[in-house]
């Protein structure tokens, strides 16, 4: 990671609620923000040895604030604790990432089963819709707020034996244009970010020789590493993005050109 100075002093002393903080790209979203000076809420599933350890190793090198919080975002009472937590410890949230997600196995359409269907669908879609609508109210109060949803480029172009994961990340598009239209009048921003292949997220999750021939059709001829798309995060949180909403932004090496 990289150890130079903070790129957007806006975001020193805001606080930030990440879901889904101990994965690849979540952990690198929390190193990022920290490294910028903004206070954590650092949100997990199951990973909770992880998420402290990570709380006390950011809150003693970037002398910033960061709590932990179990999550299962599926469950709209559990985001609902989470918010009420994160706004009982730093009294305010600037920003949330919606970040978690179920990822997918390969698997033929017609073979998926029920129960990972509506799992993907409970945890890739009603999620977060279920963050949003809790921390919503609070953004509005206040007059300001960011959202940034995390998709996935399976969202936009499709895999095969994905076709479930796809659709449910391709609804943080049409959330996120939603939203940003509903809410623009109270100055909340909301924008998504589409990852491609990154060495911290999809791909750990694929084969060897998928992962030759993804590398191959990358035009950059490589994968993505957590930090670059974590400073995308950090600019569209920012002011420097503040006339920026509604948008998608793709990072993916030319993998997918719109």
């Amino acid at each position: 990671m990289c150890n130079c100075s903070p790129v957007y002093e806006d975001l020193k002393g805001k606080t930030l609620l990440i879901t889904g903080g101990t994965g690849g790209l979540g952990e690198a979203f929390c190193r990022e923000f920290a490294r910028n000076g903004a206070n954590l809420c650092i949100c997990y599933n199951t990973k909770r040895k992880k998420a402290l350890e990570l709380q006390s190793q950011l809150e003693k090198k970037h002398n910033i604030r960061a709590c932990v919080f179990q999550l299962s975002q599926e469950d709209h009472k559990s985001c609902r604790e989470v918010t009420a937590g994160a706004l009982e410890h730093f009294g305010q949230v600037d920003c949330l990432i919606n970040n978690a997600a179920m990822e997918p196995q390969k698997i033929l359409f017609e073979e998926a089963s029920l129960d990972y269907i509506n799992r993907l669908i409970d945890v890739n879609i009603k999620g977060p819709i279920n963050m949003c609508q809790s921390l919503l109210p609070h953004f509005r109060k206040r007059r300001k707020g960011v959202i940034v949803n995390i998709g996935s480029i399976w969202g936009q172009t499709g895999r095969r034996g994905s076709i479930i994961y796809g659709l449910t990340k391709q609804s943080t598009t049409v959330l996120t244009r939603m939203l940003a239209m509903e809410y623009a009048v109270y100055r909340i921003r909301v924008n998504s970010i589409i990852p491609g292949y990154f060495d911290t997220g999809m791909a750990r999750v694929m084969n060897a020789e998928d992962l030759k021939i993804i590398k191959k059709s990358i035009p950059l001829r490589r994968l993505g590493t957590g930090e670059e798309i974590a400073r995308v995060a950090a600019f569209l949180c920012s002011d420097h993005s503040s006339y920026i909403t509604g948008q998608q932004v793709s990072v993916n090496g030319g993998a997918h050109m719109l």
